[in-house]
């Protein structure tokens, strides 16, 4: 069997955006049977240790996904090295993980803004963010779970074809 396809996600803290797509994206890639790993991590350590933020953690309940245990943290060099898709969640994580990359001396980290795979914004010149839900009220959560789960086939899509060529 092939080593499985690595995807790391990341975000500001690692209480909302990040870890949100990791439960929702791993669940689809399981239902699809991917040999896929899945992490998630922030660009910043303010939130080390910390879990779920409890809206997130409702959100994703409540829309049926189970939650894992967790704890916050920054990227780390190892993360960074073994990942084969790297997925921020906007334009500022983007940079500041090429800084990362930068500083441990990474030269082949292939970072993508998340909602490439969106089809919402399929042949525009340029990719949105996905929206802090942290500021916001349940709605936001709501809103980001929606896009997270809109930009998942798409996402499982590319990996299989990238599991086809190895």
């Amino acid at each position: 069997m092939t080593n499985p396809y690595r995807i790391l996600v990341v975000c500001t803290g690692n209480i909302c955006r990040s870890i949100m797509a990791e439960i929702i994206v791993r669940e689809h890639a399981e239902q699809r049977g991917l040999n896929l790993e899945l992490a998630s991590a922030g660009v910043s350590p303010e939130e080390t240790g910390n879990y779920i933020d409890p809206r997130a953690q409702k959100e994703l309940t409540d829309a049926g996904y189970s939650l894992p245990e967790h704890s916050a943290h920054q990227a780390t060099r190892e993360e960074l090295e073994s990942a084969d898709l790297i997925l921020a969640m906007t334009a500022y994580h983007k940079r500041a993980l090429q800084q990362l990359c930068m500083r441990y001396a990474i030269s082949d980290a292939d970072i993508r803004l998340f909602r490439t795979f969106d089809p919402e914004c399929a042949g525009s010149s340029t990719i949105p963010d996905v929206e802090d839900p942290w500021y916001g009220g349940p709605e936001d959560f709501v809103i980001t779970r929606e896009t997270i789960e809109r930009c998942t086939p798409p996402i499982l899509d590319y990996v299989e074809e990238q599991l086809a060529t190895r």
